[in-house]
């Protein structure tokens, strides 16, 4: 375990009961801002006193306020149960906490959770085989943003130009070097990485000539530098050489998707691009109570207008999808809440 991580352990044994009983758990030294309480609450159960820590994103991003909104009602309405927020760099990372008891729940990208559970690409020589799913959230959507004085005007324009990928070992920036590997571009354009928010900086000062960026919508970021270059901000069709490319095929767990008009200020026309699930996952340690409880309590009428008030994506959150495009086993305690739903749970997702 790093350093950072050391001296919060000691504050952690004060909670007594833990929702994995031989693990140390870690907390970043960045707090994630607060997100505002419920104003009703439905109390689905309680637990022995329990902290757990939920793995999200970078500021900027969707990832963030999405578990905060899940890990801030979780809290409200199972008592004795405490989730804690963290910020992080995203999907990569938090498989990687999750994996290794750092964490007990996060989200990640499709994409992500299937390499690391056959040990790919960025998880080459690791192996992760002990994730475990609870629910689908949403689409995780492609944006590249720039502005008209750049000149670019498709993905083919980005060759010698600067454009941040996100943060280093995100999904997006996985998500991102894949599709300009596969576009062959990779190694034509000059890439750093950059948090989201920083990136819409980096982009208004000039310091950057596009940002890539993969997020539920609407992205704080991308409103970010709307606000004050809407009449210059410009999405790129990501589709179209998707398509024409074969990137679909090569890579499944990728599939078209459309930015709607006005989504953005000054976007006034939809924009086609692709997406990839993200996904709620646990370690299959975590207590099966727990995890059926945070589904009772998130899935409940007060919980998903909570969850939509906080992030606009959460309303592409459905009992009907929870299940779609899982590639790992789902946690005992979701088998449970599924069943009960009415969902029929595949054999290849049974843990």
């Amino acid at each position: 375990m790093s350093t950072k991580y050391r001296g919060f352990i000691v504050a952690l044994a004060l909670f007594g009961v833990w929702a994995f009983g031989d693990a140390a758990f870690a907390q970043p030294t960045k707090k994630a801002p607060e997100i505002k309480k419920p104003t009703k609450v439905e109390k689905v159960g309680s637990v022995p006193k329990t902290f757990i820590m939920a793995a999200s994103g970078p500021i900027g991003g969707t990832f963030l306020p999405y578990v905060g909104g899940l890990a801030v009602y979780a809290t409200e309405a199972i008592e004795g149960l405490t989730v804690s927020i963290e910020a992080t760099g995203g999907s990569t990372e938090n498989v990687h906490l999750i994996g290794r008891k750092e964490s007990h729940i996060g989200i990640a990208h499709g994409s992500t959770i299937f390499n690391a559970s056959k040990g790919l690409d960025e998880y080459k020589g690791t192996v992760y085989k002990d994730l475990r799913g609870l629910f689908r959230t949403y689409g995780n959507v492609a944006h590249i943003v720039t502005l008209k004085k750049t000149g670019i005007k498709t993905v083919a324009d980005l060759k010698g130009k600067r454009i941040s990928m996100g943060t280093a070992g995100s999904g997006s920036a996985i998500s991102g070097e894949k599709f300009l590997r596969h576009l062959k571009l990779w190694d034509q354009v000059k890439a750093i990485h950059l948090p989201a928010m920083e990136a819409s900086e980096a982009l208004k000062d000039g310091r950057i000539d596009a940002y890539n960026w993969h997020t539920g919508i609407p992205s704080a970021a991308i409103v970010d530098t709307a606000a004050t270059h809407s009449k210059e901000m410009v999405l790129l069709d990501l589709h179209t050489m998707a398509e024409q490319s074969g990137f679909y095929k090569a890579l499944p767990y990728y599939s078209f998707r459309e930015i709607p008009a006005k989504t953005y200020m000054g976007q006034e026309q939809p924009v086609p691009t692709w997406d990839t699930g993200c996904f709620i996952i646990a370690h299959k340690d975590l207590d099966p109570q727990i995890a059926y409880l945070i589904l009772k309590a998130y899935f409940s009428e007060p919980g998903m207008k909570y969850a939509v008030a906080v992030h606009a994506s959460a309303k592409e959150t459905t009992i009907q999808d929870a299940l779609m495009g899982f590639t790992i086993p789902l946690h005992p305690g979701a088998v449970r809440f599924w069943e009960e739903k009415g969902l029929k749970v595949p054999p290849e997702l049974r843990p």
